[in-house]
C-alpha cells in the first residue's frame, strides 16, 4: 500500500476523504521548512537505494535468470 511505499517518512499520509486531514498536511508541509527537508531528504535516500544502478542491474540480471514461461525444468 501507499504506506510501504512512503516507508522511511518520505511523505505525508492522510486517510481517503479526509480534506481536513490533507489541508492540515499540506499547511504543515508549507510552513515547515524542518519537515520539507527531512521529506526531501528521506525520498532522494530512498530513490538512489531503488534506483541506483547497481540496484537495476541485479534486478534485470535477476530476471535474466528464470527459466521463460512455459519451460518445464528439472
Amino acid at each position: 500500500g501507499i504506506r510501504e511505499q512512503l516507508g522511511g517518512g518520505a511523505g505525508l499520509v492522510v486517510e481517503r476523504d479526509d480534506a481536513r486531514g490533507l489541508a492540515a498536511a499540506m499547511v504543515e508541509l508549507a510552513t515547515s521548512p524542518e519537515l520539507q527537508e527531512r521529506l526531501s531528504s528521506a525520498g532522494l535516500d530512498r530513490a538512489r537505494a531503488r534506483f541506483s544502478i547497481e540496484r537495476m542491474a541485479d534486478d534485470y540480471e535477476r530476471v535474466f535468470e528464470l527459466p521463460p514461461r512455459g519451460v518445464a525444468t528439472s
